[in-house]
């Protein structure tokens, strides 16, 4: 049996939560032509929920800032003490970003991108291992995309 106060504070609440992500509901922002910067800005729905800086150096790019919003706000006027947030976080946004920026590296011929893991590193180390970067003992980030552009090579001839 469920309390008429609980119905009601999951109804406040459902909004907070996300839902399965709609990949037509994805955009990308992009500004600056990499002389040297350019930021990438995920949007969801029209709402800003990420954004990347990258920094070009001859042939490799270097992930400046790296972020998925994680927001918090009271859930009504007369709870403040209660905050509970939009967190865009462990819902796929990350890896479409960074799938974003791989493939925006590729076009552009460089030859690996770098980076160095702050933050939630038991979670950030694996999540960059996934996605084929190397990581060492500093936390600094390696992503040779000499392989990936010899794979793109090798396919685009078998085809």
């Amino acid at each position: 049996m469920r309390l008429k106060g609980h119905a009601k504070l999951e109804r406040i609440l459902e909004g907070y939560f996300l839902k399965t992500i709609e990949k037509n509901d994805i955009t990308f922002a992009i500004s600056g032509d990499f002389s040297p910067c350019c930021r990438i800005k995920l949007l969801y729905k029209n709402t800003p929920v990420g954004y990347c800086n990258l920094v070009k150096d001859e042939d490799t790019v270097k992930l400046a800032d790296f972020f998925v919003y994680c927001r918090k706000k009271p859930i009504a006027w007369f709870l403040p003490f209660i905050k509970v947030g939009t967190n865009y976080r462990r819902h796929g946004f990350g890896t479409l970003l960074l799938e974003k920026v791989i493939k925006l590296c590729l076009e552009i011929k460089v030859s690996k991108i770098v980076g160095q893991a702050q933050g939630e590193l038991e979670i950030l180390i694996p999540w960059y291992r996934k996605h084929n970067f190397d990581v060492d003992v500093d936390n600094n980030l390696l992503l040779d995309l000499s392989v990936l552009h010899d794979n793109e090579i090798k396919n685009n001839s078998m085809e």
